[in-house]
């Protein structure tokens, strides 16, 4: 009987094979009996794939395979779409996460305000800039138009919105000037661009970037800029402007005014047309020194106009400097004073000559001689001559004096020396009055020093000058470098 593992058509085989055995053979005298050790057989069934070691499970795999070919392919298939898909997301996510590090940066970095707004232009990312200029009103998802604008500017902004949307060109951009509010509410002046960056966009991806600059800066330098336009144009005062070589850059229409020339004629020439010849080279040489090393230059100067006309100026020289402290160009300002000059002169006519005769009078005189006695002394004192005033603390002597004559010395009458050493009201006056030359800067001289007594008290007392029969009675001019010698021989001694 067959193993019931054993098919029919095994059963077939197995019969042939015995019937094919001899009579006479081991197996048809012996017949068949179960060897001890059946590991030989089993190797026997392996090597031939005989039940019970037939592979069964090849056969199940491959019926499995035929049966469920389809749904496998399509399942592995799917299987390979969805890891692909997922790298797609991961490197798109990627892609948009360093999309929105670059807009951030840029968002920033920007003077502008820097806001991404999706398709239904709701705030999805700002910069620095936008909070400080809007503050709360930068929020996620809040319509940006609505918040940060006044309402009487949303229908033009709005409008301007759908048509950047309606775009079908990345980059494109729509522009306009407006007014927003400020964290506080206030409104203040800007410009608006709105540029697209992902057409037909939908949902709450990036559809569009607002640039939003604050034009009040730009619009203070605007008006600083047409304030000095008009003070240069508008001025009575001629302004000219160079270069830092001293080539003329631009004038005003009053130097055109004053000196006759026009713009065109100046333009690129040096300010030496305009001078006179009544100034010397070394006048303009520490002019241009004073300016070099002050930065400005002011006095009065001679030029000459177009006509040949010479005239007088104030002139003042600034020098402008950048932020680096380079030298930038000079500006130079000046004001005719012709007028000036003749009123000046009719005022002295009238104050120094009679009208009359047209002679001088007593005021001028006067002034004559005080400028000639300044002369005298100023002549004498390079001659080393000197004034001194005698007997002072007698008569009309008057403190006035050591204020107002061009006194070097003083000299103490010899009434008060002579009765110090034994008048404490004599000593007191001698006292102050050399106490006075010290305050006046004078020197001083005591008279009618007649002993060594009285000398030692004057040098006790701060007088180291004097004059008297204690150091020598009146000699004859030639006598008296012989008297020094021995003057000085007997000081040594002592």
């Amino acid at each position: 009987m067959l193993h019931p593992s054993v098919s029919a058509e095994r059963g077939r085989q197995i019969a042939t094979a015995l019937l094919t055995f001899t009579h006479d053979g081991d197996a048809a005298v012996t017949g068949f009996t179960i060897p001890a050790d059946y590991r030989s057989v089993a190797t026997v069934l392996k090597a031939n794939n005989a039940p019970p070691f037939e592979n069964k499970g090849q056969a199940l795999l491959a019926e499995i395979w035929r049966t469920h070919q389809a749904g496998v392919i399509g399942g592995i298939s799917a299987l390979v779409l969805l890891m692909t898909a997922g790298a797609v997301l991961a490197w798109e996510h990627r892609r948009l996460r360093r999309s929105f590090q670059r807009l951030g940066m840029l968002a920033n970095a920007s003077r502008d305000a820097v806001i991404s707004l999706d398709s239904r232009g709701a705030i999805k990312l700002w910069g620095r800039t936008a909070d400080r200029l809007f503050g709360l009103r930068m929020r996620r998802g809040a319509r940006f138009i609505q918040e940060a604008f006044p309402d009487n500017t949303h229908p033009t902004l709005l409008k301007l919105l759908r048509r950047t949307l309606e775009e079908q060109t990345a980059g494109t951009e729509q522009r306009c000037e407006s007014q927003a509010l400020d964290a506080q509410g206030q409104a203040f002046p800007v410009e608006v661009v709105l540029k697209l960056v992902q057409p037909n966009a939908k949902g709450p991806q990036t559809a569009a970037l607002a640039f939003v600059r604050d034009l009040r800066p730009e619009l203070t330098q605007l008006l600083r800029t047409r304030l000095m336009t008009s003070v240069f144009t508008h001025a009575r005062e001629g302004i000219t402007i160079t270069d830092p070589k001293g080539n003329i850059l631009d004038v005003n229409p009053a130097f055109t005014s004053i000196t006759g020339y026009e713009r065109s004629e100046v333009l690129g020439r040096n300010p030496r047309v305009l001078q006179s010849g009544r100034q010397s080279a070394e006048f303009f040489q520490n002019l241009w020194n004073t300016l070099l090393s002050d930065g400005q230059w002011s006095g009065e100067i001679w030029n000459r106009r177009k006509s040949g006309e010479i005239y007088p100026e104030i002139l003042s020289i600034s020098a402008v400097r950048d932020e680096h402290e380079e030298l930038h160009h000079f500006v130079a300002v000046f004001t005719d004073i012709t007028e000036l000059k003749r009123h000046q002169q009719r005022l002295e006519q009238v104050a120094h000559f009679d009208a009359l005769t047209g002679l001088p009078n007593r005021a001028l005189l006067s002034d004559r001689l005080s400028q000639a006695t300044a002369h005298a002394h100023r002549q004498v004192r390079t001659l080393g001559v000197d004034f001194a005033l005698d007997d002072f603390g007698t008569g009309y002597s008057s403190l006035a004096y050591l204020k107002h004559l061009p006194i070097g010395t003083l000299k103490i009458d010899q009434s008060f020396v002579r009765g110090m050493a034994h008048s404490a009201g004599d000593r007191a006056i001698v006292e102050a009055v050399i106490s006075l030359a010290k305050v006046f800067d004078r020197r001083v001289i005591a008279e009618g020093v007649e002993n060594a007594h009285l000398a030692q008290l004057l040098v006790e007392l701060g007088c180291e000058l004097g004059q008297g029969y204690a150091f020598s009675k009146p000699i004859p001019a030639e006598q008296i470098p012989g008297w020094i010698a021995a003057f000085e021989n007997a000081a040594a001694r002592t």
